[in-house]
């Protein structure tokens, strides 16, 4: 992460387009991702789990498309998380 201070991304309701990067992963102390209503597609990187840090996710109201599993349990410090509006399938 070119920002390794970075804690809040919060670019909701911008219209991005394309796939969530997987240098998100890289962002050690990143606390809160809202990227909600945008155009965003593809599957949640797997860089994603390894933020430890995390205590919001907000991805709702993109075209994410994949398999939600156990790996989101993986963050202990998540107090919010919504993905509705999406294409996810599976169990958590």
């Amino acid at each position: 992460c070119k920002l390794p201070l970075l804690e809040t991304v919060d670019l909701d309701d911008n219209e991005i387009g394309g796939k969530i990067p997987s240098s998100i992963g890289t962002c050690e102390n990143l606390k809160v991702l809202d990227l909600d209503n945008n155009q965003l597609v593809g599957s949640i990187p797997n860089t994603l789990f390894e933020l430890e840090l995390l205590r919001s996710i907000d991805l709702d109201g993109n075209n994410l498309i994949g398999t939600l599993s156990g790996e989101i349990g993986r963050f202990t410090q998540l107090q919010y998380l919504s993905l509705f509006d999406n294409s996810f399938t599976g169990i958590i």
